[in-house]
């Protein structure tokens, strides 16, 4: 199931997470309808409560046009990135390392940057990888 909502709008889906920290960050006016997916987001919730300080959501849903976008300017990102689908969301806090182990508690699909975790809501297999 996804939270569905149009661009702009800021609804509280959790104690601490609201839908403007998912929408997409491009400003393409065809972009309007945003998605996130419920368990994601109640899984970051529960993350956020047992590291009890802020987690900050850096990326989440993505519009097909600004992945393109991200590609043009040189980023690495995934052809069928889970953030297309609302299954993604880029995270990070000012605990890096308890961050890390929380998230890798209750997520399968888990990406390591030097600056925020990757996690996505795939249960085919677990799976963590290195930007």
């Amino acid at each position: 199931m996804h939270y569905v909502w149009t661009k702009g709008q800021n609804r509280q889906l959790t104690k601490n997470f609201s839908t403007a920290e998912f929408d997409c960050p491009c400003t393409i006016p065809e972009c309007v309808e945003q998605r996130i997916n419920k368990d994601l987001v109640d899984n970051l919730q529960k993350v956020r409560d047992d590291l009890n300080d802020v987690l900050t959501v850096t990326s989440g849903y993505r519009c097909a046009l600004y992945q393109e976008e991200l590609e043009k300017r040189g980023y690495k990102t995934a052809k069928n990135s889970q953030h297309l689908l609302g299954n993604a969301a880029d995270v990070t806090s000012r605990n890096m390392a308890t961050l890390g182990r929380l998230l890798h508690e209750r997520f399968l699909a888990v990406g390591v940057a030097r600056n925020f975790f990757h996690v996505d809501e795939r249960r085919d297999k677990p799976r963590t990888w290195n930007y």
